[in-house]
């Protein structure tokens, strides 16, 4: 089965898809919207089946055979002689190509690793920070905390950089060495590409360059929502109001290029564009001049002086930069490698990978030739683009959720409904005109709680607005999931060392192994409880509150207790915090 990380090219969504690929970038994670890192490399050898279901080997870009049969699992592709295997236990293990057979490096495995695009990997050994890595697997560097912050992800290297995000949800980049180059201070960093770096901030986007200068600044219409492009010196904005689209190019002064009235741009590459309206699409260079047209979608190939047109069947066809069709070659997909963001990786400029159907896959030169086909051939495994820091700081996540003896997250008892709904990133009033609380989910390293704040009444009003309700209850609740996963006991120990340290504390009391009962003031008290499906955090006001949170305790306790009783096999906790 193919990774997600191919772009299959149908008719159905080719459009959307190759634009997006082809443009250089793709789009973040569910966390921080759009991010899938582009590279810079050489990619030599691809992994390839004979048959379905059998062992994996590699071929070179040459479509010379260099083993087969040697793995159970799918290798990465191979750059700068190296690349990975998963094992057994689903860790990533290094091997070289150096010899006749591939030979493994090291003793380490990882639970994630990026590809040599440089002369050095980011790596991440079970339990560890992230680290980079040599060729022969030796550690140079760690990558725990920087600017004074945790890293929680860092991206695999494009050209010699890579994004990190810190703690606080900033992005920034690093150099092979592990040094700060772009401060992290935004909101969203693209990868390095053509020497360029994108950087979004709330009212601006801005284009730097290698060493982090910013050298164009471009503001952002509110309401709108943006997409940002470069390539080939050429800076693309799609925006969006509702449904309606505008797509901007600019060069690195900041004058605007035309493209005239087209719907949508396709491609840019090398002073050319690619523009398509309705269901035709046209070549033509930045003054406006066109070079041909065609029905259907015209991307740019990675092969020199070449482009494929797909048609109404979605079919591919090679064509030259004049509009010729070479030798009538038809194929049903192409792994183009700038649909992985490889602004300067390729099997060579005159070589492409694809398909002639039923998941068979060859290579194919600029002529139209066709060489020997293989079965999973398409197949691209580029490891992880995002490395995760595994050796977290519990203290230090949990002091992110902001815990003081009147709220959470930035919120107290006194904070209004709009505040709160504010937090939530849901500020339509309609969505809480029968609710009488508000919850939200907050990234906490690789991992996530749930909030929930409640109140004695409805939150909105069916005209629009908010009450004036203020909260009456705080919630915080870590699943055994994700990072948190195998964790829960360091996540209660946390918790309590974090409320017990708060300075309005005025009593504390134990209740079992498993609950622990805090009084703030003489109206606020919280309890920190844990059971076999995660660690909660509760706060309340109110004259009996503190009985409230007593009652709360002894519940989850005899709860846990019984639990532990039927499975008779009792959780893990460790010690009981102090």
């Amino acid at each position: 089965m193919l990774l997600s990380k191919r772009v299959i090219v149908c008719s159905f969504v080719v459009v959307s898809m190759l634009a997006a690929g082809l443009l250089g970038f793709m789009k973040y994670d569910e966390i921080i919207k759009r991010l899938d890192f582009s590279s810079a490399g050489n990619v030599t050898h691809l992994p390839f089946q004979r048959v379905e279901n059998g062992k994996w080997g590699m071929i070179g870009a040459d479509g010379e055979l260099l083993f087969e049969t040697c793995f159970d699992n799918e290798p990465t592709v191979v750059i700068n002689n190296r690349f990975y295997a998963k094992n057994k236990d689903g860790l990533w293990d290094l091997y070289s190509i150096d010899s006749s057979s591939p030979k493994r490096i090291g003793l380490s495995s990882y639970r994630y690793a990026g590809l040599f695009y440089a002369d050095v990997a980011p790596v991440v050994r079970p339990g560890h920070c992230i680290e980079i890595i040599d060729r022969n697997g030796n550690v140079l560097h760690q990558i725990d905390k920087l600017a004074g912050r945790q890293v929680l992800r860092m991206s695999d290297f494009s050209e010699s950089l890579a994004v990190i995000e810190l703690d606080n949800h900033r992005f920034g980049a690093v150099d092979t060495a592990g040094r700060i180059v772009v401060q992290p201070q935004y909101d969203n960093l693209y990868p390095c590409h053509d020497g360029r770096m994108i950087g979004e901030m709330a009212d601006r986007m801005v284009v730097l360059d290698k060493v982090g200068s910013e050298i164009l600044s471009i503001p952002l219409k509110k309401d709108f929502t943006h997409d940002f492009r470069y390539r080939d010196g050429v800076f693309l904005i799609q925006q969006q109001y509702r449904k309606k689209k505008k797509w901007k190019v600019f060069n690195l002064d900041g004058f605007e290029i035309s493209h005239g009235e087209a719907d949508e741009i396709v491609g840019v590459s090398k002073n050319r564009i690619i523009t398509k309206k309705d269901n035709r699409s046209v070549l033509s260079d930045f003054e406006g001049q066109e070079v041909f047209s065609v029905d259907g979608l015209l991307v740019f190939s990675t092969m020199e002086n070449r482009l494929w047109n797909t048609d109404a069947f979605g079919r591919l066809h090679l064509m030259d930069t004049k509009g010729k069709e070479l030798r009538h070659s038809d194929f049903c997909d192409v792994l183009n490698f700038e649909n992985y963001n490889f602004s300067e990786c390729s099997l060579g400029k005159n070589v492409s990978v694809v398909s002639c159907g039923m998941n068979r896959w060859t290579l194919v030169d600029d002529d139209g030739h066709v060489g020997d086909e293989f079965y999973s051939l398409g197949t691209f495994n580029l490891a992880d683009n995002w490395l995760y820091n595994e050796q977290l700081d519990f203290n230090y996540l949990v002091s992110q959720l902001q815990i003081s003896e009147q709220g959470l997250d930035g919120m107290t008892f006194e904070s209004k409904a709009t505040e709160v709904a504010m937090r939530s990133g849901d500020i339509d009033a309609i969505n809480y005109t029968e609710l009488y609380d508000i919850r939200y989910v907050k990234s906490l390293g690789k991992g996530t709680v749930t909030i929930a704040v409640e109140f004695s009444d409805q939150v909105g009003r069916s005209d629009g607005s908010f009450t004036d309700m203020k909260p009456d209850y705080f919630e915080v609740r870590f699943d055994d999931t994700g990072i948190f996963h195998r964790n829960l006991n360091e996540i209660f120990n946390a918790l309590n060392s974090c409320v017990s340290h708060l300075k309005g504390v005025e009593h504390v009391e134990k209740q079992g192994r498993n609950a622990m009962v805090y009084r703030m003031s003489d109206r606020v008290s919280c309890v920190v409880y844990r059971n076999q499906f995660g660690v909660y955090l509760m706060m309340s006001i109110g004259d009996d509150s503190e009985e409230e949170m007593k009652v709360i305790a002894q519940d989850e306790e005899q709860e846990q207790s019984d639990a532990e009783k039927v499975t008779n096999d009792e959780i893990p906790f460790g010690d009981d915090a102090d």
